[in-house]
């Protein structure tokens, strides 16, 4: 696969080149591991939207011959699905975990097998559970609205489909917020494409101009109120836009929870993100 091995996948553990903690000195911005300032509330405690599509990993598993090539060698060495924020280095409890982690989407099976739960696992491990995980912490110390956005358009540019994995890739929502060129003639797209745009521009600019993409019930939402997150009785609220705008409870439930109960089986929680 060229120069950059499988196991060593930037996109899944985490880029060479990004912020560090600061060697100590009167300047240092980052004086600690990020994960520990938002667990701290030592950021910056401002309202922010945030979310995912409804299936990252699409961006980055459009060959599904590539795909099952990485596949069948992390099925081959179990240890390879294991983030390296974790911190595990014993090869055999590494191991142990890859299995553990690997369960979670086929309960067992080669996930060479299972190309559509295969990209569930890419979608995970690179954006979405670290993205559930910031908007859990950070609701703590200020209003935090959560999407995921489901809607599968042609303005969003993506056309690939696994069986058994959503169907929206990482970015797609941009397609609807900003346009170029022929992009930006809405008589080029589906009535439903226009609306998902209006829709997007509408609460996004609501957002900025009043830190909450809905102040007050409008048609265009079709009348939603977006309740800001709060886990403290566990629950995790947020709006799912497809076609329609959907209230609903704790996003990627089934694997973020097992993911949750994996990350806390270690006994710490010293990571760099999540």
């Amino acid at each position: 696969m060229g120069k950059q091995r499988w196991e060593d996948l930037e996109i899944s553990q985490g880029f060479y080149w990004a912020p560090i903690v600061e060697v100590k000195n009167p300047d240092a911005f980052l004086t600690r591991k990020m994960y520990g300032l938002l667990q701290a509330g030592s950021v910056l405690q401002v309202p922010i939207l945030v979310g995912v599509t409804s299936e990252e990993g699409l961006l980055f598993d459009q060959d599904a011959q590539g795909l099952q090539n990485r596949m069948a060698a992390y099925d081959q060495n179990l240890g390879w699905f294991v983030p390296n924020d974790l911190e595990i280095t014993d090869q055999n409890q590494r191991t142990q975990m890859g299995s553990a982690i690997r369960d979670l989407y086929t309960g067992g099976e080669p996930l060479a097998n299972h190309l559509g739960d295969a990209v569930r696992y890419s979608s995970d491990t690179s954006f979405t559970r670290s993205v559930i995980k910031h908007a859990e912490l950070f609701s703590k110390v200020a209003e935090t609205y959560f999407y995921t956005f489901s809607y599968d358009g042609q303005m969003g540019g993506g056309n690939i489909h696994y069986d058994g994995a959503e169907s929206v890739g990482h970015s797609e929502e941009l397609g609807y917020l900003f346009c170029s060129g022929d992009g930006c003639n809405g008589n080029n797209f589906p009535e439903a494409d226009r609306v998902t745009r209006q829709r997007l521009i509408k609460l996004w600019t609501d957002f900025a101009k009043y830190r909450n993409p809905t102040p007050e019930a409008s048609e265009l939402p079709q009348n939603i109120i977006w309740p800001a997150v709060s886990t403290d009785n566990g629950d995790f609220y947020y709006v799912d836009i497809n076609e329609n705008l959907e209230i609903k409870n704790h996003p990627k439930e089934a694997t973020y929870d097992a993911w949750v109960e994996l990350y806390n089986s270690l006994g710490y929680d010293d990571f760099d993100t999540y």
